[in-house]
């Protein structure tokens, strides 16, 4: 692979196309499309402002890297991208793109993570509204999420030792294991299905409504109410859930002090059992 070091560009294109280099030190200012359909490319230490950089690209590998405020939709229909050490502070930074691969980064970007697969995000923080939207085979470990409706119309979902504050979060999600994460806003998990939480912490008014096949184990709820309605829960939670309203199916165990409101739908009053151990003091 050839190296190219501590050069400026400015331009469309004129990059597109090629193969086997690696750029180090570089600026790369105004233009669109600069490494469309290239393959085999490695940016270590560069700075972008650019839009539309990578489109259509494979094996491409981001280090130590900064994407400003004037960079747009990055990487879209992008094969094998890994990035590390790197910043990005534009919209839509990648979408439908296959085979990512995100790690000890932050990225600050509306609409990022869209349609894509096999999405893997490490030590990371993510900052932007409407994240990780309708993506698939999504693995995400110790990161930092800050978003608006982040999360939703996703597939085969794996998160661990993460914190998410995002409203409206996994609606219409489906295949998911989680584990010691915390989750705040409200709305969360409307509409989605087969969802597992391990040792889980939620935050916010009106989880789990119209969803099926939602296992909560050893998990904490601060402040819900109106909790669960149309919806098939199992597991054993604690702390403090103020209301519980028309669940379809409940087999809950809820170690609480303060017991909460149940309002049940009459249809479904035999598919409810719920159980309340006081919590040690």
């Amino acid at each position: 692979m050839e190296k190219i070091k501590n050069l400026t560009f400015k331009g469309n294109r004129v990059l597109s196309n090629i193969a086997d280099k690696n750029y180090v030190k570089w600026v790369f200012y105004d233009g669109l499309y600069q490494f469309k359909n290239s393959k085999s490319i490695t940016i270590d230490n560069c700075t972008f402002f650019s839009k539309y950089s990578f489109w259509t690209t494979n094996d491409i590998q981001i280090i130590s890297s900064l994407f400003e405020r004037d960079t747009r939709a990055v990487f879209w229909y992008t094969t094998n991208l890994t990035i590390d050490k790197t910043s990005f502070l534009g919209a839509k930074v990648v979408n439908y793109s296959t085979n990512i691969n995100v790690s000890n980064s932050k990225i600050c970007s509306d609409y990022a993570f869209w349609n894509s697969s096999k999405v893997n995000i490490s030590s990371t923080e993510l900052v932007g509204d409407y994240l990780l939207y309708s993506s698939n085979n999504i693995n995400i470990d110790s990161c930092k999420i800050e978003s608006k409706q982040a999360l939703q119309m996703c597939k085969n979902i794996k998160m661990s030792k993460t914190a998410i504050k995002s409203s409206d979060i996994l609606w219409h999600a489906q295949d998911g294991f989680f584990e010691n994460t915390y989750f705040s806003g409200k709305n969360i998990g409307w509409n989605s299905k087969n969802l597992t939480f391990n040792n889980c912490f939620f935050e916010g008014e009106m989880p789990f409504c119209y969803a099926s096949k939602i296992i909560l184990n050893n998990c904490k709820f601060i402040n819900s109410e109106g909790a669960f309605e149309e919806s098939d829960i199992c597991g054993t939670i604690f702390g403090n859930i103020k209301s519980i309203f028309k669940p379809k199916k409940l087999d809950l165990t809820i170690k609480t002090n303060t017991i909460p409101k149940l309002i049940s739908n009459d249809k479904y009053k035999d598919n409810i059992c719920i159980k309340i151990i006081g919590e040690e003091k």
